[in-house]
């Protein structure tokens, strides 16, 4: 969108940023901004429902809790009895004030230089930023979620989750697409023949999602037949299964290749992925899974 892009010029380069009734869609302007402007802290306020949203997206999520995390940015929530109409969007800097307005689909900043008029929205967006409660993502920031990935799963599939999370768009592998961030994950492990558990293991550990919501996701890439899981034991009366990929660009792609195949597979097979399954724990599913070793691949 325009109006992000021409937020992240007011405030690259400001140190001291207030900014309240800040949503999701702005967030990503704030973001860049803030990765170009070398120190101070800048005090974000969000209306109800923004940090959930962050909690769930992937990308944005984890770019966001990283600068919370390195304390770049302070942020707050509105109460949800704040308001029910749309919040007035404004940044304040040591220089001008930055106004987000306009119909919901032409927005634009419009900013005001005047002292008189800086000083006065200063007092305010401070008051109300200063009302707010302090914000938890529960998404990890980047360079924990790398680490963990690394030392927890694997150095490949840590290289692969940060080249994927360099070159992605914020609105990227949210839950409500096909390509999830759960899907994302699991095609990653499958890449680099980890065990299932391992993966959603790591996933509820670090803050990502719960370990149960990788079952049917699992299940979505084997009906597309992407991957395989092959039934491998773990301790008596314990089986588990290791996630192999079938397709040959997930094994042998690029990241970006990767992440285009899976979603031109899950289009293809989005109908089938859709009946109803039984509830069930599936084998292996896969045309090798019998008698192939997962190491022993086909080209």
């Amino acid at each position: 969108m325009a109006v992000v892009d021409d937020l992240e010029r007011a405030l690259v380069g400001r140190r001291v940023v207030i900014g309240i009734g800040v949503t999701d869609r702005l967030l990503p302007g704030v973001d860049a901004a803030r990765n170009r402007t070398d120190g101070g802290t800048w005090r974000i306020r969000c209306p109800p429902g923004v940090v959930d949203q962050l909690s769930r997206a992937f990308v944005l999520g984890t770019a966001v809790a990283e600068a919370v995390d390195d304390e770049s940015i302070e942020l707050r929530t509105a109460p949800a009895t704040a308001t029910a109409n749309p919040p007035t969007t404004v940044f304040v800097t040591g220089e001008a004030v930055h106004a987000v307005v306009g119909p919901s689909n032409d927005r634009t900043v419009v900013t005001e230089p005047d002292a008189t008029v800086v000083e006065d929205v200063r007092m305010m967006a401070t008051g109300r930023f200063d009302s707010g409660k302090p914000a938890s993502i529960s998404m990890p920031g980047r360079s924990r979620l790398i680490d963990t990935a690394r030392s927890y799963v694997g150095e490949r599939f840590a290289e692969d989750i940060e080249s994927v999370l360099s070159a992605a768009e914020f609105g990227a592998f949210m839950r409500s697409t096909p390509v999830s961030d759960r899907v994302l994950l699991l095609a990653l492990g499958a890449r680099h023949d980890h065990l299932f558990a391992t993966v959603r293991a790591w996933a509820d550990d670090t803050g990502i999602a719960a370990s149960q919501t990788f079952t049917e996701p699992r299940r979505v890439l084997e009906r597309a037949e992407l991957i395989e899981s092959v039934k491998v034991p773990m301790g008596v009366g314990h089986p588990n299964y290791r996630l192999r990929a079938l397709d040959p660009t997930l094994v042998h792609g690029s990241v970006e290749e990767v992440v285009e195949r899976l979603c031109d597979g899950l289009s293809e097979h989005r109908r089938t992925d859709q009946e109803p399954r039984s509830g069930r724990e599936s084998g292996p599913t896969g045309r090798h899974a019998a008698d192939a070793p997962v190491w022993d691949r086909e080209e």
